[in-house]
């Protein structure tokens, strides 16, 4: 609850307990004064009840325990998340009223760099059981997502006491979200679909080749030792139980077109929420436009790793989201990295066609193939034309 909101409550139940006690007091004066025993015991009970509302939420305090859901931990920026925080009460006693303050971080991978929101909602919860309290958060921002219960206030029956719980020195109940880019793929018009060492004639006879012969694309061609940057999904689990180490499967696919996009997250000032989204959204549009040209390509980034390269192959729809989720987790780095890992540069020069910075410059070979905004890259997606 906000300052002057909580300041507003808390005068509200400070005036509530100076009346009960009040009406107390008049009681006893009037069983004493007109000799009413049967007064007396109604304000005797009246005292009694006002101690034990008092107790109330120190017992429910002790009882309760929170923990956050989310309905799903994959979504695309701009929407809502649905959620809720379960309460698990081991009491015996029904919780009446729990205030429930939410802070949600966005980029909390970026230390430097995040922005954190609150959210208040109400609830109760029942006895010796599970209670679940739904809410609903909006998720501006790409990037990692965390929702925390920052602070729960428990009230009486009577609503004349309250017991705050938060977490200071331990870390509180929380979930993470992944939020991902939500522009559509970029429109592209693929005349020459080389990279690498291949030429646009050997690339595209591998092309009719898989149209006319009509061999699936993925197809397991062979099985290799595992290389870092390989999918998980792509691990042959039961060869690599018998033989000790982690292999993977490589598809028919995977060897026909070495187109590969590089997304440099090196950046030399700081950036903003804006300056990210606008980096993310424009590095996913651009691959979800390749792979809707029906171009193969492999989206690399640094990783900050020992191996230094993140690589991910997207060949399907399926490995877009898995690359864009995995892509938007990336932390960002400091300058002068690429003199530090010659082997990058080594990589880059053998393998990338693409590369795109985070001043929105997307290259092709060292050749300036468009240059996007970052107020106005929305509708520079939707709209351009990208020829390469």
């Amino acid at each position: 609850m906000d300052g002057i909101g909580g300041i507003k409550e808390w005068s509200r139940r400070q005036i509530s307990r100076l009346w009960y006690l009040f009406l107390v007091l008049v009681m006893f004066y009037m069983a004493g004064w007109y000799r009413m025993y049967g007064l007396l015991l109604l304000a005797g009970g009246g005292l009694l009840i006002f101690l034990l509302m008092g107790l109330i939420p120190w017992y429910l305090a002790r009882q309760l325990e929170f923990s956050v859901e989310l309905s799903e931990h994959v979504i695309k920026r701009g929407g809502e998340t649905a959620g809720r925080v379960a309460v698990r009460n081991r009491g015996v006693l029904p919780a009446p009223r729990l205030t429930i303050t939410l802070r949600y971080l966005s980029g909390i991978d970026e230390p430097a760099s995040i922005q954190t929101r609150q959210l208040f909602f109400q609830g109760a919860a029942g006895t010796r059981g599970r209670s679940f309290l739904p809410f609903d958060v909006p998720v501006p921002h790409c990037g990692v997502t965390e929702i925390q219960v920052s602070q729960v206030m428990i009230t009486d029956y009577l609503n004349l006491f309250v017991r705050r719980l938060s977490w200071h020195r331990k870390r509180p109940p929380a979930d993470r979200l992944t939020v991902i880019p939500a522009q559509p793929g970029m429109r592209i018009q693929a005349d020459s679909i080389q990279g690498g060492s291949w030429s646009q004639e050997q690339a595209e006879q591998l092309l009719r080749e898989n149209f006319y012969r009509n061999i699936d694309p993925y197809e397991i061609r062979q099985i290799r030792s595992y290389l870092p940057g390989d999918s998980m999904r792509d691990i042959h689990w039961k060869l690599s139980a018998r033989t000790g180490q982690l292999m993977s499967k490589q598809y028919q696919r995977d060897e026909e077109i070495q187109i590969g996009l590089y997304l440099d997250l090196c950046c030399q000032e700081p950036v903003d929420f804006d300056d990210l989204d606008a980096f993310r959204e424009v590095a996913v549009s651009v691959s979800a436009g390749l792979l809707q040209a029906g171009i193969t390509h492999a989206v690399c980034w640094y990783g900050g790793t020992q191996d230094g390269l993140c690589r991910r192959m997207v060949q399907r729809p399926e490995d877009l989201l898995m690359m864009a989720a995995d892509f938007v987790r990336a932390p960002l780095i400091q300058s002068g990295y690429q003199e530090q890992m010659p082997g990058i540069q080594q990589f880059i020069h053998e393998h990338i066609s693409l590369y795109l910075g985070m001043d929105l410059r997307l290259y092709r070979d060292r050749r300036l193939l468009a240059e996007f905004s970052r107020d106005g890259y929305e509708d520079e997606i939707r709209k351009r034309w990208l020829k390469i």
